[in-house]
Parts: structure tokens; C-alpha cells; sequence
């Protein structure tokens, strides 16, 4: 009967504890060495972008909501039926763009955090000018040079420029010097990130994670866990909730839940 506790004890400590930490190890390995085909095998990223909704949704409704704010009573009087338009569209563009396998990595790379990636996507998302400002600029122009056209066109121009409603985020609008993931999409794979002097160590500026970066750690049910960590291990909360799932025979990441 022992025996049978024993076995029953490390099967529970293989299953439950040894095998997420490898798993979780197998993903910092493929961020760090830029292995988006292991990266790919060990997230599911449909399952992170559903987990990433609902906190990036609320970063653009806030956004947008300040956005019209600025552009006056046309804004105002507008802003209820323009978020309920906007604010999926733009959600999912961020999304999309920001959760694939070389662009996170890219990220992790760059040493910048899921937060500060996601407020540079939504800048760039909110300020092209075939997405929202083009569609904010026909409603201005709609507007009859009114009130209300008056406030839209100034809203287009606040968007589309650093000086606008959404140069909060930051100082991210338009990739400035700030940004973390400058040229998220464009780096080529593997360049060597640059020192802030502007010169090349060929190295990742990735920085490694410890224990002591682990703020949080717990189950969500029978085959589900979650950790959050802070990139500074000195900090008291957590960064960036990540959830762990056993699905497809495998321990797998499923959900990221930053802290904004």
C-alpha cells in the first residue's frame, strides 16, 4: 500500500509539477533562441489571443474614450455608437498582430514587455490611416463642417499624430524612441539588437528569469495552472499572468493576462 502512495506521489509531483516546468523551460529556450517552430509546438496561440481580449479591449475602449473626449461636444455625442463599431475591429487587429511566434519572440528579445507591445500595436492600429482615422475622418466630413464634423476632424488629426489623445501611451505612437519593439514586424529574424548607443553587441538583449521573478503560482483546476511574473524580481506584483494547460497530450501555454 505504500508503495502504491509513493508511486501515486511522484506520478501527482511528475505530472502536475515537473512536466509544466519543462514545458514553461522548453518555451524560454525557443524565445531565446528564436525557435518559433518549438515555440509554435508548445503555445496555443487561438487560446492566448482569446485570453488577450478582454484586457486589450479595455486598454482601446480607454483610449479611444480619451481620443473623443478631445475632439469635443461632436465627439461626445457620437462616441457610444463609435466604440461599440470600433473597439472589436481595433481589438483584434492588435491581437492578431501582436500574438504569432516570431513576433513574440521578438518581443522577449527585444526585452520588451506583452504590455508595452500591446500599447505600441494599438497606436499603430488607431493611427493608420486606412483604420480608424480613416474611418473618423469620413464621419468628420459627413459632419458638414458642424459642430460635431469640427470636433471629428480635430479627433483624426489627434490620432494620426503623436500631440493627439493617444500620445498617452506612452510615447509609443508611431515606434518612437521609447518603444520597446521598435519594427515589431520588421526587424529581420535573428539581427542583433542594438545597445542604446546605437551599436551592435550581437547578443539578444533578452534578460534571463528566475525564481525570484515568480510573483504568483497556482491551479486553475484539475489540469490548468497559472504563474505571474515581473520582469524586475524586486517588484511586488506581477507583470503578466501566464496560464498553463494540459491540452493535445501536453502541458501547454494557453493564456497571458497582462497587467496594464
Amino acid at each position: 500500500m505504500r508503495r502504491i502512495i509513493v508511486l501515486a506521489v511522484i506520478a501527482a509531483l511528475g505530472f502536475w509539477v515537473a512536466w509544466p516546468a519543462l514545458a514553461g523551460w522548453q518555451i524560454q529556450s525557443a524565445l531565446k533562441d528564436g525557435d518559433a517552430t518549438t515555440l509554435g509546438s508548445k503555445v496555443d496561440f487561438d487560446k492566448v489571443r482569446a485570453s488577450l481580449k478582454p484586457a486589450v479591449s479595455v486598454e482601446v475602449e480607454k483610449r479611444l474614450g480619451e481620443a473623443l473626449a478631445k475632439a469635443g461636444p461632436g465627439g461626445l455625442v457620437l462616441g457610444s455608437d463609435l466604440k461599440k463599431q470600433l473597439v472589436p475591429q481595433i481589438t483584434d487587429r492588435a491581437v492578431a498582430t501582436l500574438v504569432t511566434a516570431e513576433n513574440v519572440i521578438r518581443i522577449y528579445q527585444d526585452g520588451g514587455t506583452v504590455k508595452d507591445a500591446v500599447a505600441k500595436i494599438l497606436a499603430e492600429q488607431m493611427g493608420k490611416a486606412g483604420g480608424l482615422t480613416g474611418i473618423l475622418g469620413g464621419l468628420g466630413g459627413a459632419g458638414g463642417g458642424g459642430a460635431g464634423g469640427a470636433g471629428l476632424g480635430d479627433l483624426t488629426k489627434g490620432i494620426g499624430g503623436a500631440a493627439g489623445g493617444l500620445d498617452k501611451l506612452g510615447g509609443l505612437l508611431g515606434g518612437g524612441k521609447k518603444s520597446p519593439v521598435t519594427d515589431i514586424t520588421g526587424r529581420p529574424e535573428g539581427e542583433p539588437v542594438a545597445k542604446p548607443d546605437g551599436k551592435s553587441d550581437g547578443k539578444s538583449a533578452a534578460q534571463s528569469f528566475g525564481i525570484g521573478n515568480i510573483k504568483t503560482y497556482g491551479f486553475n483546476g484539475p489540469l490548468g495552472m497559472y504563474v505571474g511574473v515581473a520582469k524586475d524580481a524586486a517588484a511586488k506584483e506581477p507583470d503578466i499572468t501566464a496560464e498553463l494547460s494540459f491540452t493535445g497530450f501536453d502541458w501547454k501555454l494557453t493564456g497571458l493576462k497582462p497587467r496594464f
